[in-house]
């Protein structure tokens, strides 16, 4: 059997490893013109916020370790069109024909038209090459406090409330982390960028719908993936010190703007 990937996201890493683990004889054709191992999307802005080393990003491994692990061909090629009738690969070189071919693509973020607002100055976060546009800019503009607001969807989440806590100070404070199997509506979700012992700090809220069930709270790292995207605007604020620091009156980290 001859098979083609198109893509080869976290999607198409996955793919490739399963048609191997089935068919070890078989010739498996990957498509990619970005020249990278497959990555995260969700890692993306802890690279940007520089809470993930560059590497971090790519879970698997880079393509010369990961090609050591999986037989396949990576063409490094601009796929134009895929042909299902007749099973062919169309690319800037040439078509060819295979057995099977999977499209794992994945999903395009989209910045929409804003009066005023300049295609340079419009960031997505979807991409290794977002990331890095990004992380440029912070070092360029030296961007240290914004107010972030954004929409979308998760694939699950997870999310904490405030509940009475007797040992606490202010009588309450965060329980343990909720969660949720999604998919789950994003329907709003606010929060800042400050600066903690002179590194990023985020705090964010969101609102969330599951099923017609509305419910939201203080999002926690690392539980909440993206499920197709998330539309977010990040507003950089300026000659204002936007600080998180310990309050000993309270017991906790709070917001201290200046």
């Amino acid at each position: 059997m001859k098979y083609a990937v198109v893509g080869f996201g976290t999607a198409g890493y996955h793919a490739v490893k399963k048609i191997r683990e089935l068919d070890k004889e078989g010739c498996i054709d990957v498509y990619s013109n970005t020249g990278r191992a497959p990555y995260n999307p969700m890692l993306t802005t802890y690279y940007a916020f520089g809470k993930l080393e560059y590497e971090g990003m790519f879970p698997f491994g880079d393509l010369e370790q990961i090609q050591k692990e999986v037989d396949f061909n990576l063409r490094r090629e601009q796929v134009i069109k895929v042909h299902g009738s007749e099973h062919l690969v169309e690319t800037e070189n040439g078509s060819e024909q295979y057995d099977r071919i999977l499209i794992a693509t994945g999903a395009r973020a989209f910045a929409p038209p804003v009066k005023g607002l300049e295609p340079e100055d419009a960031f997505l976060m979807r991409t290794v090459e977002d990331a890095l546009r990004f992380k440029d800019r912070l070092k360029k503009n030296d961007i240290k406090h914004a107010y972030v607001t954004c929409l979308g969807s998760f694939k699950k989440c997870g999310y904490m409330n405030l509940v009475p806590k007797e040992d606490a100070k202010v009588g309450a404070g965060y329980g343990d982390v909720l969660q949720k199997d999604g998919p789950v509506e994003f329907l709003n979700g606010t929060g800042v960028v400050c600066q903690n012992n002179n590194d990023y700090d985020t705090h964010f809220h969101a609102t969330m719908c599951d099923a017609g069930q509305v419910f939201g709270g203080h999002i926690v790292k690392g539980y909440t993936p993206t499920l197709t995207t998330v539309d977010l605007l990040i507003f950089e604020i300026k000659n204002i010190e936007m600080l998180r620091v310990y309050d000993e009156e309270t017991d906790l980290t709070q917001f201290l703007p200046k």
